[in-house]
């Protein structure tokens, strides 16, 4: 596919050209893997922070 306007770019992530019509949609699809992201890494913070506060917390003799 060939972009026509200059604001139009190819998007090798959508493997396609970004522009007027479709850029509702590659905008919703950044965020969405934003968020993902946020929430990919707010769980593996607590996973961390939970397996060093049993190490901490428990004494073993």
């Amino acid at each position: 596919m060939r972009c026509i306007r200059k604001m139009d770019h190819h998007c090798p992530w959508v493997n396609n050209c970004v522009g007027e019509n479709n850029r509702k949609y590659f905008v919703l699809f950044t965020m969405y893997i934003a968020l993902i992201s946020l929430h990919s890494l707010v769980m593996v913070v607590f996973h961390f922070l939970y397996c060093f506060e049993d190490d901490w917390t428990s004494k073993s003799f």
